[in-house]
């Protein structure tokens, strides 16, 4: 082998790698039926309240917009990683409400499945809309 074969050779080797951003789907297999990551039953059979701190935060009243204090907007994923694969309940800032069950926490968002009408869907979450979670 001679030396400008060699040199191409490393040159490949060291040649960095195109930028691919990963972007998870839903998990394997077919609606309705449990894959990874799916959750394993329906969400538990009870409602949680919201505790009263945030209570005060999510009503009018309590708002006083991203610099005069209440709501920060601001906020990133928090604590979602140590609710992967958990059920949680979530509440958003527009006053929604609902069971979750994240399986990804990206930067800004955090992905899993959402309980709407009797069945898991697959949804993702931009952490700026959420006021408030708890998991069980």
């Amino acid at each position: 082998m001679n030396k400008d074969q060699d040199n191409e050779k490393v040159d490949n080797k060291h040649r960095p790698m195109k930028y691919q951003q990963f972007r998870p789907g839903p998990p394997f297999g077919a609606p309705g039926q449990r894959g990874p990551g799916r959750p394993p039953s329906a969400p538990p059979n009870f409602t949680p309240q919201l505790p009263r701190e945030e209570q005060q935060l999510a009503s009018p009243s309590g708002f006083r917009g991203p610099s005069g204090g209440g709501i920060n907007f601001r906020r990133g994923p928090r604590d979602f990683r140590g609710c992967m694969n958990r059920f949680t309940y979530i509440w958003l800032i527009n006053g929604n409400n609902f069971w979750f069950y994240p399986v990804f926490v990206g930067r800004n968002t955090i992905e899993g499945f959402r309980w709407r009408r009797n069945r898991w869907e697959y949804d993702r979450i931009f952490s700026n809309r959420i006021l408030f979670h708890v998991c069980f």
